[in-house]
C-alpha cells in the first residue's frame, strides 16, 4: 500500500472523527473528499468506509432530517469528486487516449468498477474467483480477532499476525516452486 493511500486513509479517519465529534456538515465533507481522493487512487475500495461513516453520523445527537441532509450531501460531494476522472476519460474517444490497462474494453467504467472494484470484492470479474475465497475467512478471522482483544488474550492476538506472515511465506515459496523456481 502506498503512501498516497496511506494519507488519504489517515485523512479520511481524522476528519471522520472530527464530523462525528462535532456533528459538523464541514468535516463529513472533508471525509468525504478523502474518500474520493483515495478513489482516485485505490478506486472502489475506498468507499469500503462511507456505510459505516454514514451509519455513525445517523447515530449523532441531532435532528434526523438533519443527520440526513449532511449524509446526502457529503455523499453526494463524495460521488462527483470521484466520478470526475471517470467522466473526462470515458469522454475522450478510445483511439486518441491510452489503454485503459486492467480492461478488455478499454473502459474506464470496467476498470473502475469491474477490475479494481468489485472485483476486489469478490464480484464477477476476470479475477473475481481469486477474491471471493477469502471474503468469508477474513470476516471470521477479523470477528475472531476482535473478541481476542476485547477479551485481552495475547496469544490470540499474536496468532493473527504470525498465521498472515507464514501463509504469505508459504505462498510466495509455493509460486517459486511453480514457476520452476524463477519467481
Amino acid at each position: 500500500m502506498g503512501r498516497a493511500h496511506g494519507r488519504h486513509r489517515r485523512g479520511t479517519a481524522w476528519a471522520a472523527t472530527k464530523a462525528l465529534e462535532r456533528r459538523s456538515l464541514g468535516w463529513l465533507v472533508l471525509a468525504g473528499v478523502f474518500i474520493a481522493a483515495g478513489f482516485q487512487t485505490y478506486v472502489l475500495e475506498s468507499w469500503a468506509v462511507w456505510p459505516a461513516l454514514a451509519a455513525a453520523y445517523l447515530c449523532t445527537r441531532q435532528s434526523w432530517p438533519r443527520r440526513l441532509a449532511h449524509v446526502t450531501i457529503a455523499g453526494a460531494t463524495s460521488l462527483v469528486l470521484s466520478l470526475g476522472w471517470i467522466i473526462v476519460v470515458a469522454l475522450i474517444p478510445a483511439s486518441q487516449r491510452p489503454y485503459i490497462g486492467s480492461t478488455l474494453s478499454n473502459s474506464p467504467w470496467e476498470m473502475v468498477f469491474g477490475y479494481n472494484g468489485l472485483g476486489r470484492f469478490g464480484f464477477s470479474t476476470a479475477d473475481g474467483d481469486a477474491y471471493r475465497s477469502f471474503t468469508p475467512l477474513a470476516l471470521l478471522i477479523g470477528a475472531a480477532f476482535a473478541a481476542a482483544r476485547r477479551s485481552g488474550a495475547l496469544w490470540a492476538q499474536l496468532a493473527l499476525p504470525i498465521a498472515a506472515a507464514l501463509s504469505a511465506l508459504g505462498i510466495s515459496i509455493g509460486l517459486a516452486l511453480g514457476a520452476g523456481g524463477t519467481a
